[in-house]
């Protein structure tokens, strides 16, 4: 059991088998010689946090799956109700670069991520077994995609009236935006593509490696004019990138219009239409925002 429990990471432990080996045989029973694995087809297994590490995934317990690929088969996290509306993968709010900052407004030069490097991520689970092409840089020359963007205030009581506030993304199309005004989605313009160029160079081994920029674009969020209603983060033109916390930037592969209300419908910690509790998803929740979630109202419809 050690053994498996490595192979996803520390601060877990099983709460339960839920079915398969281990629930009514001994895990360590004779029958099995000594051998680690569980059937994919009948395991069912349930995994919680130990005291001591933070729990990301916004419940106390969560499910593992076990996904293989040409032979290769590897645990990953079961998000349960993912199989109907994957979360965004977020890429982090330290990086983006605060360009505008007016009472009623700021203006950020957006980092988007593309999932080329998903592979290698120990922040988010991303099926890269079911979905290869993520990792392939020519596969986000064409591929469109929803981008996600979440701000720690209400954007809609901002606006002309102070309560019609919108985030404005020139170079996509408007989707939706949740109930409380934090979080706004984007779909891609046929020209709107994750993919830059690469810079193709030697290492010390005579090995050509190339890297990718980060793709940026310019958002617009309006914000209400009293201060109170503006949120814990002091905007400034003067913010590091990778050191100060802005708004947070995700995607998923796609056109995904109804993603949002999918949340609202599918996930109970968003079915009050306040997404407060996305912060457990995020990449590295500063410490100062872990508690939003329990601090913010649902809003009033």
């Amino acid at each position: 059991m050690k053994r498996f429990l490595a192979e996803l990471g520390e601060g877990l432990y099983i709460e339960s088998i839920r079915k398969g080996r281990g629930k009514d045989t001994p895990f360590d029973d004779p029958m099995y010689n000594g051998e680690l694995y569980f059937d994919p087809d009948v395991s069912v297994i349930r995994l919680a946090c130990k005291n001591g590490y933070d729990n990301n995934i916004g419940k106390p317990m969560m499910g593992t799956k076990c996904l293989c690929n040409n032979g290769i088969c590897k645990w990953t996290m079961n998000k349960d109700h993912e199989n109907e509306q994957q979360i965004p993968v977020w890429g982090g709010g330290t990086f983006n670069f605060v360009k505008t900052v007016k009472s009623s407004y700021i203006t950020l030069k957006a980092r988007i991520s593309n999932l080329v490097n998903a592979e290698s991520w120990s922040h988010d689970q991303v099926d890269t077994v079911g979905h290869p092409e993520y990792l392939d840089p020519e596969w986000w020359k064409t591929a469109p995609f929803t981008a996600f963007v979440w701000c720690p205030f209400d954007v809609t009581k901002g606006g002309f009236r102070g309560n019609d506030g919108l985030m404005t993304f020139g170079d996509f199309h408007y989707s939706e935006h949740s109930p409380d005004g934090h979080l706004w989605s984007f779909l891609s313009r046929s020209n709107t593509k994750l993919w830059k160029k690469p810079i193709c160079e030697k290492d010390e081994t005579g090995t050509m490696v190339c890297t990718y920029k980060s793709t940026y674009f310019k958002v617009y969020a309006d914000r209400s004019t009293n201060i109170t209603e503006q949120g814990p983060v002091d905007y400034s033109t003067d913010f590091k990138t990778g050191e100060d916390y802005s708004c947070e930037t995700g995607i998923l592969p796609g056109h995904q219009k109804f993603a949002i209300q999918n949340m609202i419908n599918i996930y109970p910690i968003f079915e009050n239409g306040t997404f407060g509790q996305m912060v457990n998803y995020f990449r590295q929740t500063p410490d100062w925002l872990a508690d939003y979630g329990d601090q913010i109202s649902p809003p009033v419809f």
